[in-house]
């Protein structure tokens, strides 16, 4: 898996490396957390395959991280929230984030 580093993050006594990646199964854009020691802290994304984004966009599990965190991505300015969209599965409904610089990102493969 190839990972492009987008930034760094002190949420308590984590100093955070964000990446962005791509999911195998649709291409489409994939966000994690890891320590600066490697370790994973959080998977930001998750997969939605049929929702309808755009290509700087992902969705959001926010049910699996907690408010403070996600508040502390969006002050960093390399992600910002879509107003009003979002993507359903099952039991949840995701938020939809972009990525304000696309130059960031892995290209896809397709």
């Amino acid at each position: 898996m190839q990972l492009q580093k987008l930034n760094t993050l002190k949420h308590g006594p984590w100093n955070l490396i964000l990446f962005a990646t791509r999911y195998h199964q649709n291409d489409r854009i994939a966000i994690v957390a890891q320590t600066s020691e490697g370790e994973p802290y959080a998977t930001i994304s998750v997969n939605i395959p049929h929702a309808n984004l755009e290509e700087d966009e992902f969705c959001v599990q926010d049910w699996n991280q907690p408010d403070k965190f996600l508040n502390a991505l969006l002050r960093l300015d390399t992600f910002e929230k879509v107003e009003g969209k979002t993507a359903g599965s099952g039991f949840v409904t995701a938020p939809v984030w972009r990525i304000t610089d696309t130059s960031l990102l892995i290209p896809k493969k397709s």
